[in-house]
């Protein structure tokens, strides 16, 4: 829920999107799972959608088991109707992996600085400019932030909102995540994986290019997952519920309009 900045330039992953000028549909992946399996491309293909794109997945490689959350409306006769997710998991391969396709990968222009402003400003949450740190501060209820200034593109300054704003959403007011654990437990972990995957879902919502993560951190994610492996499916369901809780401020903003 906090490190120290570093003015330096990273792989950068790409958010969710659509080529229009190819119609060429990519998966992205927290770019996490890019780094685990030693990509530098954070963009993957279901075997079909290489087909489909006239491409093919090179013989002999192996996919990658990713989870997608689906939220569908269900109705019983105690509760009504009422809002459930579902998580799946499906097999991608990295666009590295995929030949054929080359002409089809163009790399989207980033989203103008401050496109996320009145997205962020929607939240109503507190977040303090200046100094070196990068938290979010559960006893005061507020994001500490450097200046956009300090960090090394305006891309990884938005992708940093984002991720403290995840964290902001498990206050006990909002969607009561357990924020009290300390740097390098399991539980810290969790919370930080969660943190990252919602910034992910976001970034995708908006059209922002993160950036990875401090060493640290993916060791402990690593770490966790090899312990755990259902953490990935609890994360992501934590995730996909604080990326909603996040985005449904500017979207009352849009339906009051």
């Amino acid at each position: 829920m906090g490190q120290a900045v570093e003015k330096r330039q990273e792989r950068r992953h790409h958010a969710g999107q659509r080529d229009h000028r190819t119609s060429l549909s990519r998966h992205q992946c927290p770019h996490l799972v890019a780094r685990i399996h030693g990509f530098a491309t954070n963009a993957w293909l279901t075997f079909k959608q290489a087909l489909d794109a006239g491409g093919h997945v090179k013989k002999g490689e192996k996919g990658t088991q990713i989870v997608f959350t689906k939220h569908i409306s269900v109705t019983d006769d105690d509760d009504g109707a009422r809002q459930i997710s579902m998580l799946r998991a499906f097999t991608v391969f990295n666009v590295a992996r995929v030949e054929g396709i080359e002409a089809l990968l163009a790399t989207p222009e980033p989203p103008p600085p401050g496109a996320t402003d009145g997205f962020v400003s929607a939240t109503g949450a507190d977040i303090r400019h200046g100094g070196d740190c990068v938290c979010y501060v559960l006893s005061r209820d507020f994001i500490a932030l450097p200046n956009p200034s300090d960090f090394a593109s305006p891309e990884h300054f938005d992708a940093t909102k984002l991720h403290q704003l995840v964290d902001w959403s498990g206050n006990e007011t909002r969607l009561k995540r357990d924020l009290k654990n300390r740097f390098g437990t399991k539980a810290y972990a969790a919370e930080e994986l969660v943190a990252e995957l919602g910034a992910a879902f976001l970034c995708a919502h908006l059209g922002v290019q993160g950036q990875l993560r401090h060493a640290e951190y993916i060791a402990s994610w690593l770490s966790l997952l090899k312990e755990d492996g259902r953490a990935i499916f609890t994360a992501a369901s934590k995730a996909s519920a604080a990326a909603d809780y996040v985005r449904s401020f500017s979207e009352k903003v849009e339906e009051a309009a």
